[in-house]
């Protein structure tokens, strides 16, 4: 009877190898073009509800990162998704930038993200506060 494997099996580099973890590499911005036309903020207009399929193009975040911030409770969407499907509107698109900044420039976990979230909103709502009583 002849054995299957004739030939001795050859083990790859990598697992000879130590692991070793790559060092984070600072992201470069992406170049200006010459040419006059100026960088857009992003900015959703007001009144106007979008659908995940649009928000995940209008935030540049894919839908399932989307979906996540949701079961998170980071982000809202505007009626309840089993019965609506998934819709959001201005501010809830100026969240999901938020956290998208949040993540790249802090490197947070989710859960920490949403505490600096709630501490950004109580920064502006005392800040609207003091602004009312200097009136």
């Amino acid at each position: 009877m002849k054995s299957r494997h004739t030939a001795p099996k050859e083990t790859s580099k990598s697992r000879k190898q130590p692991f070793e973890a790559k060092k984070p590499q600072p992201k470069k911005p992406a170049p200006m073009k010459s040419g006059g036309s100026a960088i857009q903020l992003f900015d959703p207009s007001p009144g106007i509800v979008y659908s995940i399929e649009q928000a995940s193009q209008l935030a540049q975040v894919s839908r399932r990162r989307i979906l996540i911030y949701c079961k998170q409770r980071l982000l809202s969407p505007m009626a309840a998704p089993d019965v609506a499907g998934y819709w959001f509107d201005a501010d809830a698109l100026r969240t999901l930038k938020k956290i998208e900044e949040l993540r790249t420039l802090c490197d947070e976990p989710l859960a920490s993200v949403g505490l600096i979230l709630d501490l950004m909103r109580e920064v502006q709502r005392l800040r609207s506060e003091m602004r009312a009583l200097e009136v």
